[in-house]
């Protein structure tokens, strides 16, 4: 009898093809100066660590106190990508002041890290890389990684699936977080887009969010759901089990995707977020009472996601927005299945079709 357990790991295993070996940071140094180890810049703004993080890290390689390995991708032009490391990487590239900046900057350097009081090398503070002695300097040059390297020929959804495993420690990143790391992996100037539709006015009235929702990027998660929504089927969606894994890989397709017509797009979300912005503004995803007649509460995210994607069908009559809202939100199907104790998965299956109905969208 066939052992497919036995099959599916011996499979598994073949596309994941891992290399290891030892370098310093000065070796590390050199490479990612050649342009051969590529730390995507972009990726700092979805990191968090803050100076007491990076000087820990500091106090850690002066000590010679051993360093978690860092996993890197090795692209077909024989490059390498970091996949985990990334913020060990730029903080020490940081502190020796060869750290290049993100594009929003002029400068092509970040300005070097002036670390803080450390918890057993109390002088570290306020200290600079060029405060301390050569010999210091050596013995951080000196001090290495374990590198933990996937070949090319390894299938390509490693890539997203080792970055999404790797980067849940340290300071906690939310799904969308990792989703924007795993899209500029895939085409920065896709999330630029994204990023450039969070700031329409009317998709920032309508969907208001708050300091600490945009702090945490939530508005590019609401864009990434519109944008997956909108390109994919009804039958399609009934079908999902795990909403964040069809995110990830939905929204990476469309960044990878060639024919993806971003102008086009562009314009259907304009027109989209002004008509209802135009009908309810900031109230169109809250709660409405019947009794008062007013609408109240805090951003109803299963609201959004049928309206969104009955509003975004190709044969959709963009009228009577507001009482079509209200109707929706009324239907004794839609209380019943977007309360709490319901998956989106689940909701998805019994109320798209119900906002469909309800926008008077024929289903396809």
């Amino acid at each position: 009898m066939t052992d497919l357990l036995q099959n599916q790991i011996e499979t598994k295993r073949k596309e994941i093809s891992p290399d290891k070996q030892y370098m310093t940071i000065g070796e590390l140094a050199n490479l990612y100066k050649d342009e051969e180890l590529i730390i995507n810049p972009d990726f700092q703004r979805y990191f968090r660590w803050n100076v007491e993080q990076k000087t820990k890290l500091i106090e850690s390689v002066l000590l010679n106190i051993p360093l978690p390995p860092i996993f890197i991708f090795e692209r077909k032009d024989g490059k390498w990508e970091v996949i985990d490391g990334l913020q060990r990487l730029s903080s020490l590239f940081e502190f020796m002041g060869i750290l290049k900046n993100t594009i929003k900057f002029k400068q092509k350097h970040v300005t070097p890290l002036v670390l803080c009081e450390a918890p057993y090398l109390t002088d570290l503070n306020k200290k600079q890389w060029n405060n301390l002695s050569e010999a210091q300097q050596r013995y951080i040059k000196r001090a290495g990684f374990d590198i933990v390297k996937l070949k090319f020929d390894s299938a390509e959804f490693t890539k997203y699936e080792l970055f999404q495993r790797l980067n849940r420690g340290g300071t906690p990143l939310t799904e969308q977080e990792i989703r924007n790391c795993m899209i500029i992996m895939e085409n920065k100037q896709f999330l630029q887009w994204m990023e450039h539709l969070a700031l329409n006015k009317d998709f920032v009235n309508v969907c208001a969010r708050t300091d600490r929702e945009l702090d945490r990027r939530e508005d590019l998660s609401l864009i990434t759901r519109y944008l997956c929504l909108k390109n994919a089927n009804l039958d399609q969606l009934k079908k999902i089990d795990s909403v964040e894994a069809f995110l990830n890989k939905e929204i990476t397709s469309l960044a990878s995707n060639k024919s993806f017509n971003i102008n086009e797009e562009e314009k259907i979300f304009n027109h989209i977020f002004k008509t209802l912005n135009n009908a309810l503004g900031s109230k169109t995803f809250r709660k409405h009472s019947k009794k008062e007649d007013t609408f109240k509460g805090g951003f109803y995210l299963s609201l959004y996601d049928v309206v969104v994607f009955a509003m975004t069908r190709p044969a959709i009559k963009l009228t009577n927005i507001k009482e079509k809202i209200i109707s929706l939100q009324h239907n004794p199907i839609f209380s019943k299945h977007s309360g709490a104790g319901k998956s989106t998965s689940q909701r998805w299956r019994h109320l798209l079709d119900l906002g469909l109905e309800i926008f008077n969208v024929k289903k396809s």
